[in-house]
């Protein structure tokens, strides 16, 4: 097994700072655009990475940082947002309000993916 200095590991983690910066600004953002109304951070904060990558290019994009809170911090983000709406608290609406809640879901999900589709951005950003 390969031993790595200090120094490598620091080149290393350097190599995610500006992503994870960009990230923490996007995330800033989102949760002062919240506070206006505008909607869930999670959600605005999703619209401004979109926006950004889209305006910058992803050649632009730090990608290493960037790749590190997509995959980890926003998978926490997205898990935490869920729990708003548990299954039970559906449930308890009765039937009705249930069904319109699984048919909104589908059609979020099918606008998101024809959105990103028409952006370019493939499926699993329209997924997200």
């Amino acid at each position: 097994m390969p031993h790595t200095t200090f120094v490598e590991k620091l080149a290393s983690i350097r190599g995610y700072a500006p992503g994870i910066a960009l990230a923490v600004i996007i995330a800033c953002a989102a949760m002062y655009l919240e506070k206006l109304g505008l909607g869930p951070s999670l959600v605005i904060g999703l619209v401004i990475g979109i926006a950004t990558r889209s305006l910058l290019g992803p050649d632009a994009i730090p990608k290493q940082g960037i790749d590190f809170t997509g995959k980890h911090v926003l998978a926490v983000g997205v898990a935490l947002l869920g729990i708003r709406i548990s299954a039970q608290n559906i449930m308890a609406m009765g039937f009705q309000p249930a069904l319109l809640v699984v048919a909104a879901m589908v059609l979020t999900i099918t606008a998101s993916c024809g959105v990103a589709r028409l952006l370019g951005l493939g499926l699993r950003v329209g997924l997200l």
